[in-house]
């Protein structure tokens, strides 16, 4: 079966904290106390407060609480009142809050404030009633279809009449993954006019439906996700069409699509799948058998970490696995500061002779030196072209380029055979701005990898 997601997401404007009666305001100071006065000079002594407040929820929740200059909070869930042993520890029986707490079936939670000289606070307490589901939906072909999870909406709201967004995939101008990820988002900042019955929710994708009932009254987004798996995966060298459409009480639709073309690959890596840059790095990880990260034992991780920065000594080996360049093998340092023992020793002696790095005026290679946009430019033509072959071109697009910078001829160079076109705003629209001086990311030295050298 597909895996699907229904995540909500809700702005959640007042918390609402159970207290003792002995949370009560005090007549003769118009202030109010949170707990048991606490004798110590200065400190407040409240009992703690749980985030989110207590309630009826769809899914698990991440519960947190919080006392003002408590120095520990106990707490337990078994009915019985917590007891604190000191200012920082508690008496057996009772758990030390130490983070976030992940509820997952209804449970109801005491908690009391440790403070020094044997102060306590009083006891709050707070319940959470899970009922995990959603509305079902099915589909043949193979598993199409399945039953959403919903994320941290109480059941006693509604949505009415919401924007709709396709979050993923991204870039829908070059091919997606075969396992490529779709999320649509309905979006409802309509904080009146609401209806008071249910509306249904549904994705449609290659005439598999992907449907929710959904239960809203306040601001929220909504996301329905669809998830291939290694059964259903798109079909290779295929065009998709994804609509998703909200119908109210009344009746009415709003609808949304998207379509997007699908190549003959799946997603090495995990951390790619909905990246504007996936088949860029897919092309690169073919090519070049670049296979990512890897634990301390050598496992790999399946992570491109694509939004990650990249050090010099990291897009040199990945220009040689490029080019499937032979190593040459150093008998003497080829930088002062590149030891014979590195593990880049063979790419970067083997780039330099090959003269693809230069180095700085110091003499130094700087490996672990993180690569700018006019570093990674000038590094990766240089592997594919002769300095001499450089010419040409026009960087005034750009107003960030200075024209007798030593980056400018090989911007204009890389924007006269489309390799590069610089920044886009949020509507895809271009700035005008290149960013010299800016630090390339992983994705980006894909893309620019991935056309240079014509994949």
């Amino acid at each position: 079966m597909r895996k699907i997601t229904l995540c909500w997401i809700v702005t959640i404007i007042s918390v609402i904290s159970l207290f003792s009666p002995a949370a009560i305001a005090s007549e003769s100071t118009g202030t109010v106390d949170t707990g048991v006065s606490s004798g110590i000079e200065g400190v407040l002594i409240s009992a703690p407060i749980f985030s989110p407040a207590e309630g009826t929820y769809l899914a698990a929740q991440s519960v947190t609480m919080t006392a003002s200059s408590s120095t520990a909070i106990c707490y337990r869930t078994d009915s019985v009142d917590p007891v604190c042993a000191s200012a920082t520890t508690c008496q057996a029986g009772s758990t030390l809050y130490s983070g976030s707490l992940n509820v997952t079936s209804s449970t109801t939670f005491k908690a009391r404030s440790c403070y020094p000289e044997n102060n306590t606070s009083t006891v709050s307490t707070a319940t959470y009633n899970i009922n995990a589901g959603g509305g079902g939906g099915g589909g043949g072909g193979g598993g199409g279809g399945g039953t959403p999870s919903t994320q941290n909406i109480p059941v006693t709201q509604q949505i009415l009449d919401p924007t709709i967004t396709f979050t993923s995939p991204v870039d829908l101008a070059t091919p997606k993954s075969r396992d490529s990820v779709v999320t649509c988002r309905m979006e409802d900042k309509n904080s009146t006019n609401r209806g008071l019955k249910s509306e249904t929710a549904f994705m449609l994708i290659d005439s598999k439906k992907v449907e929710a009932v959904l239960t809203i009254i306040s601001t929220a987004v909504v996301d329905l996700t669809y998830t291939p798996t290694e059964s259903t995966l798109f079909a290779a060298n295929s065009k998709v069409t994804a609509l998703c459409q909200v119908i109210n009480n009344n009746s009415k639709s709003k609808s949304g699509s998207i379509t997007f073309d699908v190549g003959n690959f799946t997603s090495f890596f995990k951390d790619t799948v909905t990246h504007w840059a996936e088949s860029y790095i897919e092309k690169i990880r073919q090519v070049g058998n670049i296979d990512g990260y890897k634990d301390l034992n050598g496992n790999l991780l399946h992570e491109f970490r694509p939004d990650a920065s990249i050090t010099r000594a990291e897009i040199t080996k990945m220009l040689i696995q490029m080019k499937h360049t032979d190593i040459i093998t150093a008998t003497e340092k080829p930088f002062p500061d590149v030891l014979l023992t590195a593990w880049y020793i063979g790419e970067v002696n083997t780039a330099k002779i090959l003269g693809w790095i230069q180095g700085y005026k110091d003499g130094m290679f700087k490996p672990d030196k993180e690569v700018n946009r006019a570093e990674a430019l000038k590094i990766i033509l240089l592997a594919q072209f002769k300095e001499s072959e450089i010419v040409g071109g026009d960087e005034s697009q750009f107003s960030d380029v200075i024209p007798t910078a030593w980056y400018a001829k090989f911007v204009a160079f890389a924007v006269s055979k489309g390799y590069i076109s610089g920044y886009m705003d949020k509507d895809g629209k271009p700035t005008g701005q290149f960013g010299p001086g800016n630090f390339i990311t992983r994705a980006e030295t894909a893309k620019v990898l991935s056309n240079v050298l014509g994949l």
